[in-house]
């Protein structure tokens, strides 16, 4: 009997930190994890592989991530995409990334379990 796929997320963050933190995390949970710095890495990281979901900076030098977003639903409109920001007036900045087809923005810093919690949720909505 063959395992089952693992589940693939692609993590996109300019912070350094924030992407070594996240991706041990999510590899300790089981999942196979890529990064990518900015959105031009992110963009050639999906070509070279179909993720499950990404994890998505709003905020980076460069291709944005809305840019990203709209570049990636435009491709692969099944990937889930949950949207990381740190801007303090959050809730315009929701809307748009829902109506863009984000599953979900999260408020950085967030909690680990709340990433995890809300991958989750974007996989079982599949």
């Amino acid at each position: 009997m063959a395992s089952p796929t693992p589940i693939r997320i692609l993590l996109v963050d300019d912070e350094e930190h924030i992407r070594k933190t996240v991706c041990r995390f999510l590899r300790m949970e089981g999942y196979e994890v890529r990064v990518a710095g900015n959105g031009e890495e992110a963009l050639h990281e999906l070509t070279q592989c179909d993720f499950h979901v990404v994890v998505l900076d709003l905020r980076m030098p460069g291709i944005n991530g809305f840019e990203v977003l709209h570049r990636i639903k435009s491709v692969h409109p099944r990937t889930k995409v949950i949207m990381l920001t740190g801007v303090a007036d959050a809730e315009p900045v929701r809307a748009e990334a829902l109506a863009k087809g984000a599953s979900s923005l999260l408020i950085k810093p967030c909690k680990l379990e709340t990433l995890l919690t809300t991958i989750t949720a974007a996989l079982e909505a599949s």
